[in-house]
């Protein structure tokens, strides 16, 4: 395929120029290709068409409808060995289709055939399927790349990247993908520890605003509506597709404002495939794959049975810091009670006030980064006959790590012990680092995620019936202390003056902590999918799809209470998510495929989506006032609320050249609100200020509605003569409304001693509401660029990159108020107390840190908005392959301003050499961070680069750090 006769250099141009400017990103999911010939002159003569065609396997596809349409039409069917022929085909350009049931078609325009040659070409047809979000297949001949032929911005990873730069995570490789990015939520995240919290984003919308799928299902998200890709094993993925944008060809479009990420889990292969990889790093980090994947009697089982483990110390293993030892007790219960007097500075010229000088310090706490990871993949897959195939999986996941190396930060201060009679070796006045958690922070996460999915495919006639069961859930336990009313014990010594009490001079001392600490979180997740499809004309199809999932939270925390002891002695729970919190969300979806003449294919889809919520609203209050909800829900008043909401998208896809796709898409998206703005109950503290003299209580709010999004895609994809090159070009908007902002609304009540009795306001303070609610619209648009070159042999090069912008505009009155203006006291720039960190028409930039001089914070008021969103991201990688598969590599990804470390523009360069040897072994070295870039190990509270205010002034940031270059020493084995 691929034939063109003469090409003017106009032409050339014209056509790269189109690709170039039209834009659209590149994918593996389709394509076409064959070696450029010159047309016969005798357009009466006759070539041939060969091919074969076979599945995602590898193995062959039979009985198979395949057709020509041009000057003329033929039909023919493929044999056992998937193999078909046309002969005698009179020399024209043809339109090439072939069709299958239980598979996705697989079509291909501007076939030309040459008089008195032969054309061979290979067809990929993939299995219908609900686990990908391809639905096209792949038409393509010898030595020729695959590049995006659908409506949808698609962009596909394979694991082989992954094994090639050696990333036992997915964190790294997905930062390469442009829109893409798997962020650090701000102040809250360690760069440079393999266990931080880490979220993916599509396009600059928030993390609960883009959909995380594993195997084409929904996954549990629990109390803030995103996925954790932390714990994610690279090594069990066959590949990673995204849609970006409102592509036509999703699944669904819940939580996909941006986009959507699917993790295929590995399938089956057609012949024995066994893995064996074993790596160690620089830090003391070991990490294994091994697994085996064939398919046996006679080709009607196939199976895959792999598992994968990574422990990861990191370099911030083992770390000693100073902290403040306030709370806590030096010789035991009875013993000294600790208290310092910290004082307090701006940060430069910023806003941010945060701890400038310590006058009592402890030597030292270990701060430690590790990571343990096990998961496991088992996938068996029956044909029960030729028409119809069973489906079963288990994906599992366990992980271990350490939270205090993964969320810590560092404060610079100075040493001020405040007594003359201070002679310790820690001399008053000396600047110290120190970290800012203290004990009694939690230090331990585990987390398990066991998946299970079943699906069955089958035909009826030309028709294709595929039904789905899955069941995902994540049990995950933060914890600290061991002892829940009593002490946790470690020597250390002090250093400078205690408030009201003796001065340490370096005394070693017992110091005891009453650290102990619980955080549960407990999600179960189950839904069904359907799916009928009917193929109607040459290339037609329309299908008919439904998907439902009920998902149920349980989420609270345990710590040491003597007043309101919970289920064990001396523990109280505090629940921020009581069983029987539910979202239910069905998706019915009606989606059709049809062409436009041989050059126009259209692809229109319809979701009509439906959510009823069940969360906590009310329950008892205690003697102190304080709510006092069972964990299990038993006394909690819940509220159900149902919503429904339609979703059309249409994507277009113009062909005019072999080598040349240009698309457009259009619709919309939504993002239902997580359990976390959604449930919950009245705040257990009254807020008093006294600058406005009004009282705050937080509050759920049922009448919370999804947000809505409405986006654009124009792209366009091309491919260059020498078949192994393609450009990729997207150009987009989308419009987001009813975005989840706090607001702050007057209740009519005043405070009686019952109600604000804990707090400092006096009786008859005004009592004010704050609650999350649909505030304001933002809007997300940007520039994505896709270049590669990437021959089996030889050099190949990848340059991408991303222009982003994601920021809030059309802010109502008082966004930035949390109190009714009055005359007296407006609501200007002056008075701002509340999300001043969002800025009107500038990029979304994360959080500031520390408050104001009148304890104004800095963060937004919805958790998940506190990842920044960097102007520009992109990526540049050169490699070479050798004949006997020897491999080099180096590349670069590229960070600009406002990214999520909050650090200067700055590049992570990596690099890779693999040499094969002996018996079908092969030696890697990968090394990350090649260049130091940041390698500092913990980051800096107040170091990063500040953020401007909505009140004209900047605040402070964490800067982040990425920890030194990592090396990764891998040994392989294949087999022949």
């Amino acid at each position: 395929m691929n034939c063109i006769t003469r090409v003017h250099s106009t032409l050339v141009l014209c056509t790269l120029f189109v690709a170039t400017l039209a834009v659209g990103p590149v994918s593996a999911a389709t394509a076409s290709g064959a070696a450029p010939a010159r047309v016969a002159q005798a357009q009466s003569a006759s070539g041939t068409v060969t091919g074969t065609i076979t599945d995602d396997t590898g193995a062959p596809v039979a009985n198979a409808t395949v057709a020509l349409v041009g000057a003329t039409r033929l039909t023919t069917t493929t044999d056992a060995q998937g193999a078909f022929t046309f002969s005698n085909v009179p020399a024209s350009v043809y339109v090439f289709s072939s069709k299958r049931a239980g598979y996705n078609s697989a079509t291909q325009n501007d076939l030309i055939v040459l008089a008195g040659q032969s054309q061979n070409l290979s067809v990929r047809m993939h299995a219908a399927t609900l686990t990908s979000l391809r639905t096209i297949a792949t038409v393509t001949s010898t030595n020729h790349a695959t590049f995006n032929t659908t409506p949808a911005t698609v962009n596909v990873i394979t694991s082989q990247v992954f094994v090639n730069q050696s990333q036992p995570q997915v964190t790294r490789v997905l930062n390469q993908i442009p829109g893409v990015q798997i962020s650090f939520p701000s102040s809250s995240a360690n760069a440079a520890a393999p266990g931080s919290i880490t979220v993916p984003t599509i396009r600059g919308a928030g993390s609960y605003e883009t959909a995380s799928l594993i195997d084409g299902h929904p996954l549990s998200t629990g109390v803030y509506g995103d996925y954790v890709t932390t714990f994610l094993s690279s090594y069990l993925f066959g590949s990673i597709e995204s849609i970006k944008g409102p592509g036509a060809d999703a699944p669904q479009v819940n939580n996909a404002i941006g986009g959507t990420l699917n993790f295929r889990t590995k399938d089956p292969t057609l012949t024995p495939t066994p893995t064996v990889l074993v790596g160690v790093d620089s830090h003391g980090g070991t990490f294994a794959n091994f697994g085996l994947s064939d398919t046996i009697m006679d080709g009607r089982l196939g199976f895959v049975a792999q598992v994968a483990t990574a422990d990861s110390p990191s370099a911030i293993n083992g770390t000693q810091v100073w902290f403040d030892p306030q709370f806590s007790f030096v010789g035991g219960p009875n013993g000294l009670s600790l208290f310092t007097r910290k004082q307090q500075a701006p940060v430069g010229t910023t806003e941010s006030i945060i701890n400038s000088s310590y006058p009592l310090l402890a030597c030292c706490f270990t701060v430690n980064g590790d990571l343990e990871t096990t998961g496991e993949l088992l996938k068996a897959r029956y044909k029960l006959s030729s028409a119809t195939t069973a489906t079963a999986s288990y994906l599992g996941g366990q992980s271990f790590s350490d939270q205090v190396g993964n969320t810590g930060n560092l404060t610079f201060a100075t040493f001020q012990p405040n007594d003359p009679a201070y002679s310790g070796s820690l001399k008053a006045g000396s600047p110290v680092a120190v970290d800012f958690l203290f004990a009694g922070q939690p230090t331990r996460e585990t987390n398990n995620e066991p998946i299970f999915q079943g699906e069955v495919s089958t035909t009826l006639g030309n028709d294709t019936v595929i039904g789905r069961y899955y069941h995902a859930s994540i049990s995950r336990l933060q914890y600290a202390g061991g002892t829940p009313g009593g002490l946790d014990t470690n020597n250390v010594s002090l250093y400078g003056t205690n408030l009201g009490g003796p001065t340490f001079n370096g005394t070693p001392v017992s110091l005891g902590t009453q650290d102990f600490f619980r955080e549960n979180e407990e999600d179960k997740l189950a839904g069904f999918s359907f799916q009928y499809t009917h193929p109607f004309g040459e290339d037609n199809d329309v299908s008919f799809s439904a998907d439902s999932t009920n998902a149920q939270t349980t989420a609270y925390n345990q710590g040491p209470d003597s007043f309101s002891p919970g289920p064990t002695v001396g523990v109280a729970n505090s629940v921020s998510v009581p069983t029987g919190s539910s979202q239910i969300e069905t998706t019915y979806q009606l989606r059709t495929h049809f062409s436009l003449g041989p050059k126009m294919r259209v692809t229109f889809s319809d979701y009509q989506n439906q959510y009823r919520n069940t969360f906590a609203q009310s329950c008892p209050v205690d003697a102190f006032g304080n709510y006092q909800c069972n964990v299990d829900g038993s006394n909690v008043t819940f509220a159900t609320t149902n919503t429904a909401h339609n979703d059309p998208r249409i994507g277009l896809v113009y062909q005019p050249k072999q080598n040349l796709a240009l698309r457009f898409a259009a619709g919309s998206s939504i993002a239902p609100p997580f359990l976390a703005i959604l449930s919950g109950v009245p705040g257990n503290f009254v807020n008093y200020d006294s600058t406005n003299q009004v009282a705050y209580i937080s509050v759920p709010n049922a009448l919370l509605k999804p947000e809505t999004a409405f986006g654009y895609d124009l792209g366009a994809d091309f491919r260059l003569k020498d078949g192994v090159t393609t450009v990729s070009t997207d150009l987009y908007q989308t419009n987001l409304f009813n975005h989840f902002f706090g607001d702050t609304f007057s209740t009519g009540q005043t405070c009686t001693p019952q109600i604000c009795g804990g707090s400092n306001a006096p009786v008859g303070t005004p009592i004010f509401n704050q609650a999350t609610v649909n505030l304001s619209n933002s809007r997300f648009e940007g520039f994505e660029l896709n270049l590669r070159h990437l021959p089996q042999y030889g050099f190949g090069y990848t340059l991408a990159g991303s222009l982003q912008r994601g920021y809030v505009y059309n802010l109502p009155p008082g966004f930035y108020c949390s109190f009714v203006a009055t005359p007296a006291r407006p609501c200007i720039a002056s008075t701002y107390n509340q999300n001043i960190n969002i800025v009107e028409n500038e990029n979304l930039n994360g959080t500031g840190v520390g408050s104001n001089a009148n304890g104004v914070g800095f963060g937004s008021t919805v958790g998940s908005l506190n990842t920044r969103i960097p102007y520009f991201q992109g990526n540049v990688e050169f490699s070479y392959t050798f004949k006997n598969n020897a491999y080099a590599a180096f590349g670069e990804t590229l960070y600009g301003k406002n990214n999520s470390l909050n650090e200067p523009p700055f590049g992570i360069a990596f690099a890779t050499i693999r040499e094969p040897f002996g018996d079908n072994l092969a030696f890697q070295v990968s090394g990350d961070n090649i260049f130091n870039a940041f390698h500092s190990l913990i980051p800096v509270y107040g170091g990063g680069v500040p953020i401007s205010l909505a009140d004209g002034g900047t605040a402070a940031t964490v800067a982040n750090v990425l920890g030194p270059s990592t090396y990764r020493f891998v040994l392989t084995k294949s087999f022949p």
